[in-house]
């Protein structure tokens, strides 16, 4: 809004004077001088009116620029003539800042309208920067002067501190050095040097070391004192020896010695004192030492009843116990050897193992009642282990004549003992858990090892046999399947089963004339299927398992003889094993019957079964080829391994249960009813024995009883 009212006021000021009407113009000017008296342009252009000179508002702007060059020019003209060249260096240098602010404006005007400045302008302008510089140059001198001069003010103070303080730091130093030197004239000149007021402020824990040697003065002065009394006492008979020990005398030495005041004074006369009564209370320490051994206690004898040896041990230890005391009060107070201690300790410490024992004992005895597991029994026997106490020891001989779990079990399983715990243990791992047949304890035999290389190596049950016949009967055998070449041929290569077969020459052709007919067997699949290996057949084989498998393989494309052939592989791994127990045949009454049936075939065939027999198309193969699938169609299904584990455990599922013991008194202690006509299990002289008289002859002490009990498989 005031932009607008000035532009308005400007174009009627303009037109006006474009009219010359100067005395409007003249009235519009002093109305906007009384309005704004500080209305810099209302009042040049008045002067310019009353000077006749043309108004600027009704200039163009080159001719504006060019009048305020001309005004600029005769203001500096004007300056000049106020303050000439030569009154310049009479001007203070803030009137010289102000005039050289005042021509900087006007230079620049007439700068801008591309003018320059006369030479005698430019010089005046020159002489004014000169002067300034001068001013300049006098006042930096006068402020590094100053500078200086307060640096090194500061420099005295900071420096006279640093030194202060350094100083009252040593001093404390030295008042600290003196204390633990325990030097008192050295003490005394460190405290006259630490202690002014200038060490006090500049180092406040010197106020603290001050105290200190004060403390540590005073109380070396109370510990001459209290010396010096001691050894006037003694000199005057008013303190005994009797009430010093051999430890309060080394005491009061050592306190002498270290005496820092006096100690020439009172050394002397507690030499002598000392070297007196150091001999008494050697020879006092040599009557007590000897009393002390003479009075040791024995240890009791032992009767064999656990509370009367329990009771002369508690009073045994009560003894040793006071022993170990004024062996102690011996060796602290009268300096005795401190070999007098271990025997003291060691006969403590076995006192206290004995009464251990003592209590293990009748905890013991007090547990074997409530066992009702062999296990139970045997385990706590076995944690019974004393050392020292002759009845418990004697106790202890019992638990070597305890049968191991297992070895009653299995004692129990076969009586007569024509089988080892061992064995029964390996039969029931392979005939009811399918482990292997052979193990490190009862490996394969050399012949038994022999037996199944014909399987692992035949090609027959590694390849599929390729077979080419001609109608004369001439038969080739391949593992290669045979090509016919563009000529009409077939090629093929020999098996090493071949009759025509040369390590040399395999290589053959035949003409495709019609006379030559192509067929084949495969039994490759036989081995993968029934899982056997080579390299780890004598190691994780299960002859039942595998002998069951081999009966039960579906009928496919393989001949029933290459099946006939592992089944009496399997068969004869079977009989030849040395363990009877092993072989698992007298557990499976259908595997005789099946080996008799399967031997009365093979002989009523007349042919020997070998890797690859079923390759020999003979009317007699042929025949036994029939026979022998319609065998294994009939026996599919039996399982030879489940039989085995049924009457496995049938024979041999007998448990020992556990039912209590034998006192020390030859009486049974049972914890279970026992049924009048069983037969009972314990301990003799000769082993483990069994019997139908609840008597127990021959039984031992602490004996386990077990009875037999027979559980359905």
């Amino acid at each position: 809004m005031a932009t607008k009212k000035t532009q308005h006021r400007d174009r009627e000021l303009r037109r006006l004077a474009l009219a010359e009407r100067w005395d409007d113009v003249k009235v519009l000017l002093m109305a906007r001088l009384d309005k704004n008296p500080e209305d810099t342009a209302a009042k040049a252009e008045l002067q310019r009116l009353v000077e006749g000179r043309p108004l600027r508002i009704t200039l163009s702007a080159a001719e504006r620029l060019a009048a305020d060059a001309d005004d600029a020019e005769q203001a500096l003209s004007l300056l000049q003539r106020i303050h000439p060249v030569d009154s310049l260096k009479n001007l203070p240098r803030q009137e010289l800042k102000q005039l050289l602010q005042q021509i900087g404006p006007k230079e620049a005007i007439i700068s801008k309208a591309k003018r320059t400045c006369s030479a005698a302008q430019q010089a005046y302008v020159a002489e004014i920067k000169k002067r300034l510089r001068k001013f300049s140059s006098a006042y930096t001198r006068k402020f590094i002067r100053r500078s200086a001069l307060v640096m090194l003010c500061i420099g005295t103070i900071i420096g006279a501190r640093m030194y202060l303080k350094q100083r009252a730091e040593q001093a404390a130093a030295a008042l600290t050095a003196a204390i633990q030197q325990k030097n008192l004239h050295e003490l005394k000149r460190a405290k006259q040097e630490a202690d002014t007021k200038i060490n006090r402020f500049f180092c406040p824990e010197i106020t603290e070391g001050l105290a200190a040697a004060q403390d540590w003065e005073n109380a070396i002065f109370i510990e001459f004192k209290k010396l010096r009394e001691i050894v006037a006492e003694l000199e005057t008979g008013k303190r005994h020896y009797a009430g010093l020990t051999a430890s309060e005398l080394q005491q009061i030495d050592r306190r002498v010695h270290q005496l820092v005041i006096g100690k020439d004074d009172l050394l002397p006369k507690w030499q002598k004192l000392y070297k007196q009564e150091t001999l008494r209370l050697e020879a006092l320490k040599k009557q007590l030492v000897s009393q002390l051994e003479a009075s040791m206690p024995q240890q009791p004898v032992f009767c064999g009843e656990p509370d009367a040896d329990e009771a002369a041990l508690t009073q045994y230890i009560h003894a040793l116990r006071l022993k170990e005391t004024e062996a102690r009060k011996l060796i602290t107070e009268y300096a005795a050897d401190t070999k007098l201690l271990p025997p003291i300790l060691q006969a403590l410490a076995s006192a206290r193992q004995i009464k251990e024992e003592i209590q293990q004992m009748r905890k013991l005895l007090s547990a074997l009642p409530t066992f009702t597991q062999y296990e139970d029994y045997y385990r706590s026997w076995q944690q019974f282990c004393p050392q020292q106490y002759p009845a418990a020891i004697r106790l202890a001989a019992a638990k070597n004549t305890l049968p191991q779990p297992e070895d009653i079990k299995y004692h129990v399983q076969d009586p007569t003992g024509n089988y080892t715990a061992q064995l029964i243990k390996a039969a029931e791992a392979c005939l009811v858990h399918g482990q292997s047949s052979f193990t490190a304890a009862y490996p394969a035999t050399q012949e038994q090892i022999h037996i199944p290389q014909d399987l692992f190596t035949a090609p027959s049950y590694l390849y599929k046999i390729y077979i080419l016949k001609k109608q004369d009967g001439t038969t080739w055998y391949s593992t290669i399947e045979p090509v016919v070449d563009s000529s009409n041929f077939i090629i093929f290569t020999r098996s090493s089963i071949d009759p025509h077969f040369s390590p040399e020459h395999n290589k053959a052709e035949l003409r495709n004339d019609g006379s030559v007919t192509l067929s084949y067997t495969d039994s490759s699949h036989l081995l993968p299927k029934l899982n056997i290996q080579k390299e780890d057949f004598f190691l994780n084989a299960n002859l039942p398992r595998l002998l069951t498998d081999t009966l039960n393989l579906r009928q496919g494309s393989h001949p029933a003889l290459a099946q006939a052939y592992i089944y009496q592989c399997l068969m004869r791994l079977i009989a030849k094993h040395p363990y009877e127990l092993l072989n698992g045949i007298k557990f499976s009454p259908t595997l005789r019957q099946h080996a008799a049936s399967f031997k009365a075939l093979v002989q009523k065939h007349k042919i020997e079964l070998y890797p690859g027999c079923w390759l020999h198309q003979t009317e007699k193969m042929r025949a036994a080829e029939h026979d022998f699938a319609e065998w294994f169609r009939k026996r599919r299904g039996h399982d030879y391994r489940a039989e085995m584990a049924r009457n496995f455990l049938a024979t041999f599922h007998v448990q020992a249960q556990y039912c209590g013991f034998v006192g020390d008194n030859g009486h049974p202690v049972f914890c279970r009813p026992i049924p009048p006509d069983c037969t009972l299990w314990y301990v003799t002289a000769e082993g483990i024995t069994g019997s139908r008289e609840h008597s127990l002859p021959g039984v031992l002490p602490y004996s386990p009883i077990f009875l037999e009990k027979r559980t359905a498989p």
